[in-house]
């Protein structure tokens, strides 16, 4: 990711609220960390709506098609 565009999602992240995943983007050296962080992102936003984007995630996982 090129480092402009990792500092923009970094400040937005923590604009949101979310300083610690802010801090660990921009921090975020080469590829992997970055798929490190962005797999805890999706994880924590699962977590805080488990009926509507965590169940989505589990419907992609699991291979199930919907058209929402």
């Amino acid at each position: 990711m090129k480092l402009t565009l990792q500092k923009l999602v970094a400040t937005q992240f923590e604009s949101a609220g979310f300083k610690r995943l802010g801090e660990e983007i921009r921090g975020a050296n080469g590829v992997s960390e970055l798929r490190k962080v962005a797999v805890r992102v999706i994880k924590k936003i699962a977590a805080t709506d488990p009926e509507g984007f965590g169940q989505d995630i589990k419907n992609i996982s699991n291979g199930v098609k919907s058209n929402g």
